[in-house]
């Protein structure tokens, strides 16, 4: 049988059948001469590879000849169409005519590097070209020995970043950074977000502390490259597009099958078995929840429980980010080697890791990202040749948002990719750039050092590091813990990938296992105390987290699952609107606002009983719930029909509507309820909901939800009618009707700031401050442990240093004083004072802060 027989076998096993597919034909390939400005050696190398006894594919020949010109290049054509050829080859042939130089080759993450080292490795074979590569998990003091002695370094951007710009003062680093000649990007895509606007500060500032010439950039997946690879380096770029790709491709099924949530679990669990058993090739699963990822595969292969290689059985073994080096590597290799079954994967398989054998590939849900699809079908019939009949099948499994919101399959495919997102003028990620860039500039020698590159940067960067050289202003408060976090050392403060979070270490109490890493944010989902957390499908309990040594330890347990009891409270800051539209008092407001998200207990499932635990006085996994504070950028909805009940439902559903008509991941959004006390500005309370960023600072995600408002209502609404939720769609329906009524979206031009009944101007006035109130809660940011905590302030101290603020401490006996600076008022809820700096005189504003 062949492998499309076997899944619909193994679908009819289970009661469910294929609902819709599409299959697109294979094309040939088209082929070009090797041309002749190749390097002899590298010439060699293709006459002796069968592969290339037709020559090169036309694209590949195209891209060589570019970059053997010396041209920037971006090449932008479909997986498997054998980019890594273009630029290892460039590369090897550079560094054989000019010794000396080096070059620099970047990959995402470290599993790619391990799969694609043996391509350099096989291109420069003669080992004239020596090939090293650095990612975390190798030890620093061997790193400046290896960048001495390899010609080729594949590495990280994280160490690029943490390692590399942190010292350049080590002779050994500014060596390398002066002999080197080319900077190659591969699965540039990947670097969006977060990730891809610290990237684009990142290589500005490298270019600015070395002699790189050259960027070669390679994607299968992304909107508009040439723009993007321009943002991303700074260089234009000579484009190879799809429509050039000359790669054979075959014959490929995607095909769609619904499931509905009912016996889901149970239903998946049999076909991924019936799969194992069945197939004589491995497979791939991918699903978008690590949770989901570590339960369905312990589910699925009982006998990783108790070892990695249980004998007798199909193995199956999870996949995801945040594993040990040892444990990801032994994965990935036993699935290239055909040990595995199958894997189930978060999205950390998209990437472009090289597994021939697999044929099938299967999604669980329809990925809303058209990016993210493409490459996970990419995965499937890698390894097809012309002619052998083989073909690539995706099968993705309908089960939570259906095919049809999307038009059907057909309008599916026909989706365009989404471009990057950079968020260039984001002020916190900002200003963490420059205080790297302020220490890299005091670090390189002078006469190495080309501030001009800079110039490409947002105006705000090159007038932050200007003030943090030579200072002639004061930092913005909400700015300066950022300062106050990089007195450690701001590349280490600041990594590349979670923003402003700290990441956790996972260790298992007793044998000292590691067993991976967190975020913060993955800390609260996962890991909270009494969490059972799961690595490579086993079961640990969390029986401590040391937040100063961002330790979390566990022990082994039982499996169970655990669902942490989740707060989220939303404080909007009314006079931070950045856009607005308003009829009467229903008002719809992109806004500054607090977001306090915790986890005041857990609820746990083993077998059919289930036990809630809270945690509190008496707890016997923590004393105090387990929180973070953010400061983000949101869309309030503030509507007369809506009551107090509705509103977590219906933010609910249009956060996954947002999410669903414009491709953004959940992850990076959230949603919840508020209540905004009245102020100086707004006598009136007011209740609504919010769908807000979910990473600290904003990425300004949501602005996208005002611009798309109608699209968003009425896909929830479809949402709401399917699930059957009938006051849902009463309220939503009479909110479009109101929002048809409402005037376009407006900036909003921030008010004067009013200091409540006080009426003195001029001198006099600047005598007044606003402070915190006694016996009022806070947020504390001390630059350390303390990250977001709330405090209760018990009253306020003028010093000669300046304000300060004594705290409630657990221990009444310790006296707890911090600077004002380290404070933050919690907006709607922290009630302020109006304290006169020469008279001491106090007055009540009579409402909590507004803004």
């Amino acid at each position: 049988m062949s492998t499309e027989a076997f899944l619909r076998h193994a679908l009819q096993q289970i009661d469910s059948e294929i609902t819709a597919e599409h299959t697109s034909a294979a094309r040939s390939a088209r082929h070009a001469p090797i041309p002749a400005e190749l390097h002899p050696a590298v010439r060699a190398y293709f006459a002796r590879d069968t592969l290339f006894q037709n020559g090169l594919y036309s694209h590949q020949s195209e891209a060589i000849a570019r970059g053997l010109a010396g041209e920037h290049i971006c090449v932008c054509t479909p997986t498997a169409s054998g980019k890594t050829v273009i630029f290892t080859s460039v590369v090897v042939s550079a560094l054989k005519t000019n010794p000396g130089k080096k070059a620099l080759a970047l990959y995402p993450a470290k599993a790619l590097i391990h799969d694609q080292v043996a391509k350099w490795q096989a291109i420069s074979q003669d080992r004239a070209i020596k090939t090293c590569y650095i990612h975390g998990g190798v030890r620093i003091a061997e790193r400046s020995d290896m960048l001495k002695e390899s010609d080729v370094i594949l590495m990280t951007p994280d160490v690029l970043h943490a390692w590399i710009m942190s010292n350049l003062n080590q002779p050994e680093i500014q060596a390398f950074l002066q002999a080197l000649d080319i900077v190659v990007l591969d699965e540039a895509h990947i670097y969006d977000g977060v990730l891809g606007t610290n990237m684009v500060y990142l290589l500005r500032r490298l270019q600015a502390v070395s002699a790189v010439r050259q960027f070669m950039l390679s994607t299968a997946t992304i909107g508009n490259p040439d723009h993007f690879a321009h943002t991303l380096t700074g260089q234009t770029c000579r484009l190879i597009e799809a429509s050039q790709d000359g790669s054979y491709t075959p014959p490929k099924k995607i095909m769609v099958a619904r499931m509905g949530f009912r016996h889901l679990e149970a239903r998946l669990k049999r076909l991924i078995q019936a799969l194992a058993t069945s197939l004589p090739t491995p497979f791939l699963v991918f699903a978008d929840s690590r949770m989901r990822v570590e339960t369905l595969a312990s589910q699925v292969n009982p006998g990783v429980q108790e070892s990695a290689t249980a004998s007798g059985n199909p193995l199956i073994l999870p996949y995801r980010a945040g594993y040990e080096d040892a444990d990801r590597e032994s994965i990935q290799k036993a699935l290239t080697r055909g040990h595995l079954a199958g894997v189930v994967s978060t999205s950390a398989l998209e990437l472009g890791i090289d597994i021939p054998q697999i044929e099938l590939v299967i999604n669980l849900g329809i990925p809303c990202d058209a990016r993210s699809f493409w490459q996970r079908a990419g995965r499937a019939g890698r390894g097809a040749r012309e002619g052998d009949g083989k073909q690539g099948i995706m099968l993705l499994i309908e089960f939570d948002k259906p095919l049809d919101t999307f038009g059907g399959l057909e309008a599916y495919l026909s989706r365009p990719v989404d471009s990057a997102c950079l968020y260039l003028e984001n002020e916190y990620l900002q200003y963490a750039n420059v205080l790297c860039a302020a220490e890299e500039q005091i670090n390189c020698p002078a006469a190495a050092y080309k501030a001009a590159v800079l110039t490409s940067l947002p105006e705000r960067f090159g007038q932050f590091l200007e003030n943090e050289i030579n200072p002639t202003r004061s930092i913005e408060p909400e700015l300066y813990r950022l300062k106050q976090e990089a007195n450690g050392g701001s590349h280490r403060a600041f990594p590349l990938r979670s923003g402003m979070e700290k990441t956790y270490s996972v260790q298992e109490t007793g044998s000292g296992n590691r067993l991976g890493t967190l975020s913060y944010a993955q800390l609260l989902r996962e890991a909270y105390p009494g969490a059972i957390y799961r690595y490579m499908g086993r079961s640990f309990r969390v029986v401590n987290i040391n937040h100063a040594e961002a330790d979390v330890r566990v022990i082994r347990a039982r499996s169970s699952t655990t669902q942490p009891l989740r707060q989220i409270r939303v404080f909007p800051q009314g006079t931070a609107a950045l856009c607005k539209r308003q009829v009467a008092e229903n008002l719809i407001m992109e806004t500054r606002l607090q977001v306090s998200e915790r986890v005041i207990g857990f609820t746990e499932k083993t077998g059919n009983q289930r036990a809630e635990n809270r945690y509190g006085i008496g707890s016997s996994w923590s004393q105090r719930p387990l929180g973070r504070y953010i400061e983000t950028t949101g869309v309030c909805f503030c509507f007369e029909a809506l009551t107090a009940a509705s509103l977590e439902t219906l933010s609910g559903y249009v956060m996954e509507a947002f999410a669903t008509v414009c491709g953004i991941h959940l992850r990076d959004i959230g949603h919840g309820s508020y209540f905004r006390a009245a102020s100086w500005d707004n006598p009136r309370e007011s209740r609504g909901f919010a769908v807000y960023d979910a990473v600290c600072g904003s990425l300004r995600l949501t602005h996208r939800l005002l611009e798309n408002l109608d699209a968003v209502f009425e896909e929830a609404l479809r949402q709401a009618v399917k699930a059957g939720a009938t006051r849902v769609q009463e309220l939503l329906q009479q909110m479009m009707q109101v929002i048809r009524s409402m005037p376009m979206a407006e900036p909003v031009c921030p008010p004067v700031q009013q200091t409540g009944s006080l009426e003195q101007d001029g001198n006099e006035a600047k005598d007044w401050i606003s402070i915190i109130a006694p016996h009022q809660s806070a947020l504390l940011h001390d630059g350390g442990p303390q990250q977001g905590d709330e405090v209760t302030v018990l009253r306020h101290l003028y010093t000669p240093q300046g304000l300060r603020y004594e705290l409630q401490h657990a221990n009444p006996a310790v006296r707890w004083i911090v600077t004002a600076t380290s404070l933050r008022p919690i907006h709607g809820l922290t009630r302020m004072l109006q304290y006169n700096l020469m008279t001491g005189e106090e007055q009540d504003n009579g409402y909590p802060l507004a803004a």
